[in-house]
This record gives C-alpha cells, structure tokens and sequence, in this order.
C-alpha cells in the first residue's frame, strides 16, 4: 500500500524498487502462467530487503545483472544482487542535489558509474579497482537537470532540460550540441562493437518534452518519430532490435522498431464510461484461423478523457483516437469497422477505421450522453442533455428528425434489430419511449420504474425489450403489446447495463454494486453472480452472443470474460467417464481379491464403503497396504477412520486401522493432531456404551442365576 518511488527490472528475472517508506526490496521473479489473452502472471520471492533513512530516486542494474546502482537523494550505494548485500557507498567527493540520471559503462575491463544530478553536475566513479574506489573525474556543462546519458565507442553523450547535447571523451567536453528542446532522454543507436570512432558517425535519439523522438548524426537531425502530443518522462532504447519504447505523462509505453510503431501499452485507465466491441475485418478473421486465436477485433473504451482508447484483443496492442475536445460520454459499435463516440463538447463522432480520420456530427445544444447505430450501419440515432434526439444519415450525415423526446437526461439508445423498425430510448424521467425511424414519430411509453433508465435493448427477435433502471430491477417487456411481462431483482443497487446473448435466452447485467450476473430470460433466475469490478460498472459489451463478455468500471480497469460453459462440460464429461471406469476396475478388484489394487483405487476414488469392504475382506494384509501410502494418502485413511468412528457399526474396524495408521502418521502435523481430537471424542462415548453394556451383562447374569436358583430349588 506504500507509494513506490522508483522501479528496474532485468531480464535475469530481477526486480527492484525502493518505497516511500525509505525500505528498499529486491524480488526474484518466476513465470507462473500465461494469460489466454498475452498477458503473464508471475510469483515472486523475496531477494533482498534494506531499510535506509531516505527513499531511493534512481535504480539501475549493470548489464549482467549482477550490480545494483541506487540513488538515495545525492548518494549512490552499489549492492551486489546474489548474495544480496553493500559493496559500496559513493557518497565522497559527491552531488550536492538529488541524482536524477544514471549510467553504466565497460572501459578496459573496468566497470564504471556516472551519475547526474538536479544542478547539471555529472561525477564518473570507478567501481572496480579497490584502490580507486570512489569518484575519479567531475563533469560539468548542463546549465539544468541531466535527464539521459549514453556511452558508447569512447563517447559519452548527456541530455538536460537545457535544450541541448553535451559529448564528452575522458573526461573533456567535446561538444555542445543546441537541440531546442527540453529532452528527457538520449541513446546511441550505432551498433554496439562497432570500431569507428568518428564523433561526426555516430547516430543518437532524444527525446523531447512535447513528445517527438528525433534523430541526429552529430548536430544534423535526419529523422522525426512522433506519436502523441503527449509529454515524455523517459526514454528506453534496446540496440539489439533497434526498439525505442518512449514512455508518456499519459500513462501509455509505444514501441517502434526502425521508425515504425509495432505497439503501444497503456499502464493505467481513468473511470471507464463505456465501452464497445467492433467485429474483425475478414483479414483478421483470416489471421484468426491461421493463429489458433479464439477471439479477435477491437474494444473502443470511453474514459474520463477527450482520446477514445481501441484495444485489440488478440494482441492488447492499444490505439488512442484524438479528435473530441472534451470527455467522451458514450460510444457504440456497428459493422465493417464502423464506431460513433458522443462527448460532452456536443458533438459526436464517426469512425471507420484505426487510423482514419472521423466525421463530425453537429447539431445537439448539450453533451451528448448516448448513441447507437442501425443494424445495417446506415443510421445513427444520438441523444443528448438537451433532452433531444436526432437520427442521422451515415452517408451525407445529415440529420432526418429530431424529436425533444423525454423531461430529463437521455441515458440511453438502440435500435430494433430489423431494418426500419424502432428506436427505443430510456431517460433519467423513469420512462421508455419508442420511435418509428421514418418519421420520428412517438410508438410507445413504457413506465413501470420507480427510477431512471440507464440502459435498453432488444432481443434478437425483436419480441422483448429489456431495461436497467435505478431502482436495482430489470425488466422485460413484450414489443407488439408494450406490456411489462416480468421484473427481474436481485442486484443491491443501480443496474446500469443489461443485454441479450445465447440467442435471448438469457441476459446479462451489471450494476453499481459491481456485480456481473447472469439471468435465464423465461424463468427469471439467477444462473450466475461475479464479483467483477471494485466499483460501479458502466461499461459492458457482449461478443459474439455472449461467448465472450467485456466490462469496464469506475476502478479503472477493463475485464474480458469468455464462456467456458462447452469446455467446462467436456471436461465434466471426461472426468465422470474415467470415474465410471475405476470404479468398475475397483468392483472387478474386490472380485478378483487383488486386495492392493483394489485398496489403491478404494482410496484414490475417496470410495469409504467400498475401502470397509476391502479392510473386512484382507485384514492380514493391512499393515502391508498401510505402509505402501505416502502421507497424503494415510491422512485420507485417517479422515475415513474419523468417519467410521462415528458410528457404533464400524468403529472396531476403525480402531483396528486406527492401531496400524498411528505408527506411520507424524504426530506433531497439526491436520493429524485435530484428527485425533475429533477420534477422542467419539471414542469415549463407545467406551461408555461398551461400559453401560457391561453392566446389562451382569444384571442379565443375575437374572438368569435366579431363575435357575428358583427351577432348582429344594422342592422339586
């Protein structure tokens, strides 16, 4: 729960941070397993832990990974990452401002540090000679922060926020390069080991603040990379394959491979408002079959931000749409590739490809709060906080009618799925309403809730129309009468999305309690509850009839969720198949007497009755087929045994295995030791009864002496 304060991770499977708790820790990471859609999860051991009376600023691991360089204000202390432990603390001779940039170099066979600080100053240090430990030349030419540094042939380059290049060669300024730029970051990109060592040769990259990456060859750009206008924190660069990965203020990492972009990631989202699947194109569909995917196409996602964000599923690459001026609301998804977004500055957008420029929809007095678009993708019907709603052609993007429709917010829209039939719309005034889409004229008004409508839609067959209302109900309505056929309870608050899959026999619905549910249409139950979100869910689309489903939430995150229903049951399937099968091997055991077989499948199939008739039938082999378990399998023995005990029928067989087990079983097991408790305790109610039948023994021996006496006596 501490904030982290800086973070390097090596390709060894080492990662370090340090927190603003002035601790600093070290982690072995270990691949546990892959994410179906490219993500990794890892588990990770602890490596090293340090407490230090500031928080480290900077990290940096050498290039074998076996040194690590921490700032810690205006210090630097270099650990030895296995064993973990201090090799040096470079304080002498030292910044007087806090580092802000780090670098390692070879030179020689010697391993060499430079740091730069705050005030422009860099100090070089030797970190392998004992006798030279400690800083062996000062650097200075920056007039501001040192932000990147680089090494290579002999050179070494530094940037600032001064707007220029300094190069230098054993410990002399060569050049001062102007770059007109605050940079926040330089690499050379010449191939390492290469032998030339003309300064006027070599390539670099920097980074400036307003986003654009440039390439120079000594003072003479020749190469322009821009990507967002988006401000650069930091510059990462791998010569191997020539990948620049620029990480942005926006929370986002490109990566582009010779000057082309091949991906971006985006590490953090703000509130999710909506969300959208866009089918794949027939291309994608093509790769989809030859990959082996399960899923392809893009989800558009709408967060609190004028950019709309369009992941591909297949790959998680992200594109960041620009274009709306200010927070997009809403957006929805038709066919070949075609999106429309609705945003508080008034208008809405159509998009018809990554990378496409969009078209503008003018014409709403307020934010536009929801939109939706005809099946055939020739129509687009918006509604805003202006209490209007408009249908446009895609075409000429003209509007055919508009309509002041409801006395509140417009929340939501869709159309019927046949060509010409209705728009339904659902307000912040409790009620739906349906339009006819050739003249705008007013269907219906459906009224039941006692709250707004936060979301509306069809069935497939046009038969029901389904609403989530915030009064934490669904309901369902009959088309052709416009009667309420059922409301459906069972989320805690706002249901803010409801639709149709598996051809409209069931729905699916999320709400403010950040619950996913399930429901079966015809009777109304629940068939499913997911925990899905840590906050109110506003977001949700379904895929390819509900096999996979995509929600997004106020906490920032987007959750894909794929159907294992047909998976799940061959594997149940195939689980009572092989089940079937042993315990017919087990029946054939007991009747061929092979007593280790049959004593191995009794307990491997947790079959209790059937290990009873095993032990009745092969009591001289017990202690045999006792010693042959491992611990696991004795520990079940002893569960059964705690079983049988319970009852008056099979407790002496319980005891007699009970006699065998404790000779193998590890007492001090705290599993083994509450066994026995539980043993005890029934144990003694047998021996009572044992006791108490003891007693009827006697009074019966008195009885029947008496009665012999009686038949016996003197007078007979």
């Amino acid at each position: 729960g501490e904030g982290v304060t800086s973070l390097a991770f090596h390709n060894s499977g080492i990662l370090a941070f340090g927190s603003r708790s002035t601790q600093f820790f070290t982690f072995h990471l270990s691949e546990r397993q892959k994410h179906p859609l490219g993500t990794t999860k890892f588990e990770a051991t602890s490596h090293g832990r340090l407490n230090v009376n500031t928080h480290a600023t900077l990290i940096k691991f050498d290039p074998t990974g076996t040194v690590l360089t921490v700032a810690f204000s205006s210090h630097l202390r270099v650990f030895q990452v296995s064993p973990f432990y201090i090799t040096h603390v470079l304080t002498k001779g030292g910044h007087s401002s806090p580092i802000t940039s780090l670098l390692f170099y070879q030179e020689k066979k010697c391993w060499f540090a430079v740091s730069g600080d705050r005030a422009g100053h860099m100090v070089t240090w030797n970190l392998t000679k004992s006798k030279e430990k400690g800083w062996i030349s000062r650097l200075n030419g920056h007039q501001s922060a040192v932000t990147g540094m680089d090494w290579s042939n002999g050179y070494l380059y530094t940037c600032g926020r001064d707007r220029c290049v300094q190069i230098f060669c054993s410990g002399k300024k060569l050049a001062t390069l102007p770059i007109f730029d605050e940079l926040e970051g330089i690499h050379v990109t010449s191939k390492a080991g290469s032998s030339s060592h003309d300064l006027h040769a070599l390539e670099y990259i920097v980074a400036g603040k307003e986003g654009q990456i440039r390439k120079y060859r000594y003072n003479e750009q020749v190469a322009t990379i821009s990507d967002l206008q988006s401000q650069i924190l930091q510059l990462v660069y791998c010569r191997a394959s020539n990948t620049i990965a620029p990480v942005y203020a926006d929370h986002t990492v490109t990566l582009f491979q010779d000057g082309v972009r091949v991906k971006r990631f985006v590490g953090t989202l703000d509130h999710v408002l909506s969300c959208a699947y866009l089918p794949a194109s027939k291309m994608e569909e093509d790769e989809k079959m030859a990959d082996g995917d399960d899923f392809t196409g893009h989800v558009a996602i709408a967060t609190n931000s004028p950019n709309l964000y369009l992941f591909n599923i297949a790959t998680m690459d992200c594109d960041i749409l620009t274009g709306h001026t200010d927070t997009i609301l809403t957006v929805a998804a038709g066919n070949e590739g075609l999106f429309v977004s609705g945003s508080r500055d008034g208008t809405a957008r159509i998009w018809t490809g990554i990378g496409s420029d969009s078209k503008v929809l003018k014409g709403h007095t307020g934010p536009v709060s929801s939109v939706a678009i005809s099946p055939d993708a020739s129509m687009i019907v918006t509604g805003s906080e202006d209490l209007c709603i408009k249908l446009w052609d895609v075409e000429t993007r003209r509007s055919s009618f508009t309509v002041k429709a409801h006395e509140k917010e417009i929340s939501c829209l869709t159309f019927s799925p046949r060509k010409g039939g209705f728009v339904a719309s659902g307000s912040q005034d409790k009620t739906i309403r349906l339009w006819n889409t050739a003249d705008g004229s007013a269907v219906g008004t459906l009224k039941v809730h006692k709250r707004g409508i936060w979301c509306v839609q069809f069935s497939p067959n046009e038969e029901l129309l389904a609403a989530a209302s915030g009064d934490a109900t669904i309901s369902l309505w009959s088309v052709a009468n416009q009667t309420c056929l059922s409301e459906i309870s069972g989320h805690s608050f706002s249901v803010l999305q409801v639709s149709f899959m598996t051809n409209g026999t069931q729905l699916a619905s999320v709400g403010s309690d950040g619950l996913l549910k399930i429901w079966e249409v015809n009777s109304g139950k629940c068939m499913l509850t997911e925990d899905a979100h840590d906050a109110k869910i506003w977001g949700m689309a379904c895929v390819e009839d509900g096999r996979m489903l995509v929600t997004g939430a106020e906490d920032s995150t987007v959750r894909i969720w794929v159907d294992k229903t047909v998976e799940h049951q061959v594997k149940m399937d195939e689980e009572l198949q092989a089940t079937v099968q042993e315990e017919q091997a087990l029946q054939n055991a007991i009747r061929e007497e092979d007593s280790r077989k049959a004593f191995q499948l009794a307990l491997s199939l947790r079959k209790p009755y059937a290990m009873l008739q095993v032990l009745e039938g092969y009591e001289e082999e017990l202690r045999h087929l006792i010693s042959s378990c491992d611990q696991d399998h004795q520990k079940v023995l002893l569960k059964q045994v705690m079983d049988w005990n319970t009852t008056n029928k099979h407790c002496h067989t319980a005891h007699r295995l009970l006699s065998i087990l404790l000779e193998y079983l590890d007492e001090s097991d705290p599993k083994v030791q509450e066994g026995m408790r539980a043993l005890v305790i029934y144990s003694e109610r047998h021996l009572r009864r044992l006791d108490e039948l003891l007693v009827k023994t006697y009074i019966s021996d008195f009885m029947v002496g008496q009665v012999s006496g009686m038949i016996d006596g003197p007078g007979r």
